[in-house]
């Protein structure tokens, strides 16, 4: 917040993303549902002073009125839509910008937000997609400005060694450990200062990230 001069942040967890769809057929582990997701937000901010963060859940909603895939650029419309007069700001970290020109409509995002853009351990913005890096070139600025949208800043963030895939695979490495060693993966201090104890004991009750036939031995009823 800090770097970009917001005056607020909103955590906004994706209705049904078209592509989030694709990779969770794909998984094999027991994803969280949308009331987990949202609970596991509500966890992790709980450690944190609220008064300049707060969780917009517009895209979950939508998707529970329209049961179809929800897309950022309707979100952003929705968004210059109920504060036309405020500066508004989408953030990615450079692997999405490389993803960008999948995205519907991703050339008329910026008719609606800023796009402020930080480097991934891995993702850096050197030879970016052509259709991205035209974008770019053409809306791209050294520092964020304070018209409503229509242009693209970089920031820097202190890097975090991990990844939300790399949690999940610890979380599923650690059911397949006897109990008395699931404490050497699980609760290991590392993971607790990224995910924080009360997301970290949220995870473990629900039996989120475990293999699937892990949880369907364990309650049959999820399979129906």
């Amino acid at each position: 917040m800090l770097a970009l001069g917001l005056d607020q942040l909103r955590f906004m967890p994706t209705g049904q993303s078209w592509q989030k769809q694709i990779e969770q057929a794909r998984s094999s582990l027991q994803r969280a549902d949308k009331t987990q997701r949202l609970a596991m937000l509500s966890c992790l901010l709980s450690m944190i002073d609220r008064s300049r963060f707060d969780i917009d859940t517009r895209e979950i909603e939508r998707f529970e009125r329209s049961g179809e895939p929800t897309y950022s650029i309707d979100t952003v419309k929705e968004l210059a839509r109920d504060h036309p007069d405020k500066r508004r700001v989408m953030i990615l970290g450079a692997d999405q910008l490389r993803n960008l020109s999948s995205w519907r409509d991703y050339d008329r995002l910026l008719d609606h937000v800023h796009l402020a853009v930080t480097t991934r351990p891995g993702f850096g913005l050197q030879d970016l997609p052509a259709p991205v890096e035209k974008l770019v070139q053409q809306h791209g600025c050294d520092h964020l400005p304070w018209t409503s949208h229509g242009q693209i800043v970089f920031f820097a963030m202190s890097p975090v060694p991990t990844s939300s895939t790399m949690l999940r695979q610890e979380f599923a490495l650690s059911a397949t450990l006897p109990e008395d060693r699931v404490g050497e993966k699980v609760e290991s201090a590392a993971l607790e200062r990224y995910l924080g104890k009360p997301l970290l004991d949220y995870i473990r009750e629900q039996g989120l990230y475990r293999p699937l036939l892990t949880a369907l031995k364990e309650d049959p009823q999820r399979s129906t």
